[in-house]
């Protein structure tokens, strides 16, 4: 039954000379403040109050947009500067800098939206942590109370969560008192109120970077959703597809999806609170279809901008704003608690972390590019281009003509990469990808010693001994370190280190106040920076280095955390160049901005498996020593030590890849290879510069040039190669070859058959007499190849010797 109130006001509105969008507005502002209010009706509270609460909150989101516009508005213009200065011979590395940084050696070429999103991520999950230990409860956090289930402890933290999470009543503000809490066990309690407050701490993170998020309790944990649970939701609550019966209204031609969302939506509908849930949807049933389809393609991940973040508050229509983040409101926490259970991302703690890696994303996104971030990148290239268009550069301007060509790029970091186009498809090539995984990466570990010469490269670019660098990694040593720096001003500061901290926008007075709160002493005298310690910055530091006075409190404290996530994303992001990791870069490289569940996004995922590894190589470590031929001011010094650096590392990648090599050799009883050989310098160079995974996949002795291009395409190409193969022998009638290559295509898809302990006992108790049974004489050509390309031999009895077949 519609509230007569409602009605009334909807009537006066009709009559009045307000516009269509400011009637809307008000009606479902005056929606909204009722809903969170948690009032059933209209009549039951002061409509005067109501008014005035939405006419606040009316002004204060158009004053929240138009200091989000004036930010923007700054953000784009320094951008833009910050592309035509550091950037002035190709402004498409520079635009591309902005979103997932550049290996070049000019200014801010690393504070990229990338380093920002992965420093801020690592920093609230840090101070998670570190709050845990403070209080001596990370084994409770992790395993559940003593004596109780982790299920049930973290349903009652749930419940405690909740209701430290409510808000006052007017009598309880009146009198002082807070809301009642029933939980009694003091650990459950802590731990209910360290993440609760947590979470209130990250909403207001938001709405100080422009966001409007309503106050909610749990805002963190609620936005857990597993896309595979919720497609499958009849299996995920032990219903059979067949017992489900369609409601007619329901639009669409897949029985199997529309009877997954059926299923979804009966269980919840009871858990909800419809009036907030609902509040603002013209059409119920299209707003729970939009939720499924967005859970189910991973849309709610997304990160694009301030207005758009979970929670965040609409006086419009949300049904007709797709990028809205729908909520669903339980009216219990066991309810949200039991939805968790069959459709959230795992546990509590599993489900606290994700919404902290995605919160983290946003934060980083909007401190990088404002309020909103596609529209205002748009808005730098357009800058740049035109000031290209003026300076006389027609050819540069050219180059950043297109608006998709940074799609590829900006999909990573807004997280609209990880979104799926179809279920069904990206689901069952997962699947393969992962089987293929799990048969054939068993000699990572070994090939990782390969990586010590990388480390050791990366040490030098921080003007650090090569050799030292390598001995730190040696001894697992991970923490980038500053030796004696405390003491030594900006310009004075050894060269390399002064010039990585530019490509960070860490200046003179920055590194000021760096070294005077933030460096600290290990046990063995090597200086570091704290990062913990930069919280203690004071406003007189933070004002002066950003050379302005006039900061409100808000202003204050979004600036300290943007320096503090620089410093922790400058040392975050040099710990992935010493120890390989792909980075936002290389993603959008090899996806191509290509969605999964596509045909050509699953394509180039199946032929980028195991290639992240040595492009990573090609793009961070090559690719940083290359950097020193680059650039408009290119001095001799940089052309002498990008040689240097490329020797070194070539050096390093021979060494290091037949030492590698060789231990890999020696697990499987073969001798070392002959250094001298040419095969054996080209095979370590291969090992030593990231084909070391991927080389055991590619490089079998049995395998002819058709086997090598197949494998190049992807492991799942060689084995349909390896499949189709066999099919096409059978047909011909040629048994023998089809049961071979059978043999390959099964015995190469064993899951964790590959790792080097398993796959050498598998071979002698068996694998070598199968493969002598279905292709007789393959052991000795095997040895006679071995001699003849690396002058080697095994070290104990020949299997040709041993093994005759069955």
């Amino acid at each position: 039954m519609a509230d007569k109130c409602l009605v009334r006001v909807e009537k006066l509105l009709k009559k009045s000379s307000i516009t269509s969008t400011k009637k809307e507005e008000i009606i479902n502002g005056i929606k909204l403040a009722k809903a969170e209010k948690g009032l059933s009706k209209i009549d039951e509270v002061n409509v005067d109050a109501i008014a005035k609460d939405v006419s606040a909150q009316l002004k204060a989101q158009k004053i929240i947009d138009k200091r989000n516009a004036l930010e923007s508005e700054i953000k784009v213009r320094q951008l833009t500067e910050f592309v035509l200065k550091s950037f002035p011979d190709n402004a498409e590395e520079g635009l591309t800098a902005i979103l997932v940084g550049s290996n070049r050696r000019v200014e801010g070429a690393r504070s990229a939206v990338s380093v920002q999103q992965f420093a801020q991520a690592n920093q609230l999950i840090a101070g998670f942590n570190a709050e845990l230990r403070a209080n001596n409860l990370e084994t409770m956090f992790k395993d559940g109370l003593e004596g109780l289930s982790e299920a049930e402890t973290q349903r009652r933290v749930s419940n405690a969560m909740s209701e430290l999470g409510q808000q006052q009543t007017e009598i309880e503000k009146l009198t002082g008192l807070k809301p009642p809490v029933t939980e009694t066990n003091p650990k459950i309690l802590k731990l209910a109120e360290i993440m609760e407050n947590y979470s209130e701490m990250i909403r207001q993170k938001l709405n100080d970077r422009g966001a409007n998020i309503e106050k909610m309790w749990g805002y963190i944990v609620k936005q857990s959703h597993d896309p595979f649970r919720v497609r499958n939701a009849a299996d995920s609550l032990g219903l059979k597809l067949a017992d489900i019966k369609l409601d007619e209204s329901i639009k669409g031609t897949d029985i199997n999806y529309q009877k997954n969302y059926t299923a979804w939506k009966n269980y919840i509908i009871p858990k909800l609170d419809e009036n907030r849930t609902f509040v603002n949807a013209e059409n119920r049933e299209n707003f729970l279809q939009e939720i499924f389809n967005t859970l189910v393609g991973n849309k709610y991940l997304v990160v694009d901008g301030a207005n758009n973040v979970y929670g965040a508050r609409s006086v419009n229509n949300i049904t007709k704003n797709s990028k809205v983040k729908r909520i669903l409101h339980f009216k219990t926490a066991n309810d949200w608690f039991d939805y968790n259970e069959k459709f959230g991302v795992g546990n509590l703690k599993e489900s606290f972390f994700s919404g902290i890696q995605t919160a983290g994303r946003n934060i980083g996104m909007i401190d990088a590019l404002g309020a909103k971030p596609k529209e205002n990148f748009e808005k730098i290239r357009f800058a740049v281009q035109r000031r290209l268009v003026a300076e006389g550069k027609g050819g540069q301007s050219a180059n950043i003509s297109k608006a998709n060509q940074f799609d590829k790029y900006m999909k990573v970091v807004d997280g609209s990469i990880y979104t799926v186009a179809d279920f069904g498809v990206a689901r069952y090539s997962a699947i393969a990808r992962s089987i293929a995984s799990m048969a054939k990466l068993g000699g990572a570990v070994i090939s990782a010693a390969a990586d010590i010469g990388i480390y050791g490269s990366e040490m030098r670019f921080q003007g650090r001994s090569f050799l030292g660098g390598m001995g730190e990694a040696l001894q697992s040593l991970i923490r980038i370190k500053n030796t004696k720096q405390k003491n030594i001003k900006f310009k004075d500061l050894n060269p390399q280190l002064k010039e990585l901290f530019t490509m960070y926008n860490i200046d003179s007075t920055k590194w000021d106040v760096i070294r005077k709160i933030a460096m600290e002493k290990a046990d063995d005298g090597t200086e570091f920076i704290n990062i913990g310690m930069l919280d203690k910055i004071s406003d007189t530091d933070m004002k002066k280095i950003l050379n302005v006075d006039s900061l409100t409190a808000r202003q204050l404290g979004v600036e300290k955390e943007r320096f503090k996530s620089s410093v922790s994303g400058m040392l975050l992001d040099r710990s992935i160049y010493a120890v390989i990791e792909p980075d936002a870069r290389l993603k959008g490289d090899m996806t191509q901005g290509l969605l999964a569940g596509t045909a050509p996004g699953e394509a180039i995922r199946f032929l980028g498996q195991f290639k992240a590894f040595p492009l990573a190589i090609l793009n961070k470590v090559l690719g940083r020593e290359l950097s020193y031929f680059k650039g408009p001011n290119v001095t001799k010094a940089d052309y002498g030590r990008g040689a240097v650096g490329m020797v070194a590392l070539m050096t390093t990648s021979l060494f290091m890849g037949y030492l590698s090599m060789t231990i890999k050799d020696l697990l499987k009883g073969r001798g070392p290879r002959d250094p001298l050989k040419a095969n054996t310098v080209l095979a370590a160079f291969l090992q030593g510069g990231g084909l070391g995974i991927y080389g055991d996949v590619l490089f079998k002795e049995v395998r002819g040039a058709g086997d090598v291009a197949a494998g190049l395409a992807g492991p799942v190409f060689l084995t349909a190669f390896d499949i189709l193969a066999g099919i096409s022998y059978g047909i011909r009638g040629e048994g023998g070859k089809a049961g071979k290559a059978a043999f390959r295509a099964i015995q190469s898809n064993i899951p964790f058959l590959n790792i080097f302990y398993i796959k050498s006992a598998y071979d002698y108790l068996l694998g070598h007499q199968l493969m002598e049974t279905m292709n007789p004489g393959v052991l000795k050509r095997v040895e006679k190849r071995m001699k003849k390309d690396y002058n080697q031999e095994y070290l104990f009895t020949k299997p040709s010797s041993q093994f005759k077949g069955f």
